[in-house]
C-alpha cells in the first residue's frame, strides 16, 4: 500500500467538517476531477473500509485507510475511487497569518 508521509503546516486555522459519508452518499463530484481552492487544504480521513486518492497531475494512487489520512493541496486535480464499503469525511482548513511571527 501507498500512504502519503505529509503532515499539516502551522499556519492553518480549522474552518470545518464535511459529514460522515459512505460509498452510497458520497458527491459523485469527489469521484471526478476536482480540487481544493486556493489557501485552503483538506484532510481526508477514513474511519470505515478504505480509499484511493488519486492526483491526477502525476498519476500518484494514495491508499487512505484508517489511521492514515491524506492531506489535499490547494489547488490540484484529484478525484477518489471507492473500493468497496467505506466511511469517511473531509476536514477543511485555511491557511492564516500569526500575528505574532509577523512583528518579528
Amino acid at each position: 500500500m501507498n500512504f502519503q508521509q505529509k503532515h499539516l503546516p502551522e499556519n492553518i486555522r480549522f474552518l470545518n467538517s464535511s459529514p460522515t459519508l459512505s460509498e452510497k452518499t458520497v458527491p459523485r463530484q469527489l469521484l471526478n476531477s476536482h480540487m481544493m481552492p486556493a489557501e485552503r487544504l483538506g484532510v481526508l480521513i477514513v474511519s470505515k473500509g478504505r480509499l484511493r486518492f488519486i492526483w491526477e497531475d502525476t498519476g500518484e494512487i494514495i491508499d487512505v485507510i484508517p489511521g492514515y489520512p491524506v492531506i489535499i493541496e490547494a489547488e490540484r486535480l484529484h478525484h477518489l475511487e471507492l473500493c468497496g464499503p467505506v466511511s469517511f469525511c473531509v476536514k477543511f482548513y485555511e491557511f492564516h497569518d500569526d500575528p505574532i511571527s509577523a512583528g518579528k
